[in-house]
């Protein structure tokens, strides 16, 4: 016979989330893989209404007298709410409560998820939503004395703290690229990066005077039409900045995103003249990649 399967969910206090344990490791790892952060939710116990875990703490005197009393509470009264609970959803029928948690899954995940959502964070959103459902369907059982859509409402604020952590709806890998060439560009800009000027009879010329480029990955300006620097990264170089992740798939994604500006014909290189070095094509990464808020251009 098929033998039974079941879906535990847990809670870690960790002090530290799944990508710091990882970079800890010392193994190499430096971020945990996209399916680990969606199987291991990571979420801040600060709720940032100054209270720590709490939203409120009520008539409690204070946020750590309130924690001290559920504690107790918890270590004093147990056993009680998910025995009702399993009762309750024989009784409502194995088929009834199974449906009435499919469908609020369904307009959970619909309700809040941006609709270009990723598939990592659907997979999330739903996981979410099962709890949300729990609770609400442990109200109707009378189990909990909850008002409607508390608990929906509760696990949707959990929800959207979880998408602002992880930097957004899209897949993990995407921010995780965009975030690598960023960390280049944060170190290396200024010594790996040679600028390109113009003089005051308006001739372009390669370099300050001052200081020499050492394992030069590319070049910079400043465009007038930004008032702030662009940076021109050489095609191997590039390869250098993506080191264990997809070179062309960062380019389109950073294209996409406006981090990176697009030659006429939508390629991901543009052809620009670098003095003394003649015309070479570059990838062009905007400022907006230290923003987040690029415009394509």
């Amino acid at each position: 016979r098929a033998p039974a399967t079941w879906r535990a969910f847990f809670l870690s206090s960790g002090e530290i989330g799944l990508a710091e344990l990882a970079a800890r490791d010392g193994r190499g790892a430096a971020r945990p893989g996209a399916g680990q952060e969606i199987r291991i939710l990571d979420i801040d116990a600060d709720a940032g209404k100054g209270l720590g875990l709490f939203d409120t703490i009520g008539s409690a005197a204070s946020a750590e007298l309130l924690a001290r009393t559920i504690k107790d509470a918890a270590g004093a009264s147990y056993g009680i709410a998910g025995p009702a609970f399993v009762a309750g959803v024989i009784g409502k029928g194995i088929d009834a409560s199974r449906a009435f948690v499919g469908k609020g899954i369904d307009a959970f995940a619909a309700e809040h998820l941006p609709a270009n959502a990723g598939g990592q964070a659907w997979r999330a959103a739903r996981r979410f939503a099962l709890v949300a459902m729990a609770g609400e369907l442990a109200r109707e059982l009378g189990v909990l004395p909850w008002s409607e859509g508390e608990a929906t409402r509760a696990v949707a604020a959990l929800l959207r703290q979880w998408l602002a952590g992880r930097g957004g709806a899209g897949a993990s890998e995407d921010g995780a690229a965009i975030a690598q060439v960023r960390a280049f560009l944060e170190l290396h800009g200024s010594s790996r990066f040679e600028m390109i000027r113009e003089t005051t009879e308006g001739q372009m010329v390669l370099g300050d005077g001052h200081r020499a480029v050492i394992n030069r990955a590319g070049f910079f300006r400043m465009e007038q039409s930004l008032q702030q620097r662009v940076f021109y990264v050489m095609t191997e170089a590039w390869k250098e900045i993506c080191a264990g992740i997809d070179s062309k798939r960062t380019a389109r994604l950073l294209a996409d995103r406006g981090m990176l500006r697009r030659d006429s014909e939508g390629g991901n290189t543009c052809p620009v003249k670098v003095p003394t070095m003649g015309k070479m094509r570059v990838h062009v990464v905007l400022p907006s990649i230290f923003t987040d808020q690029g415009e394509c251009s």
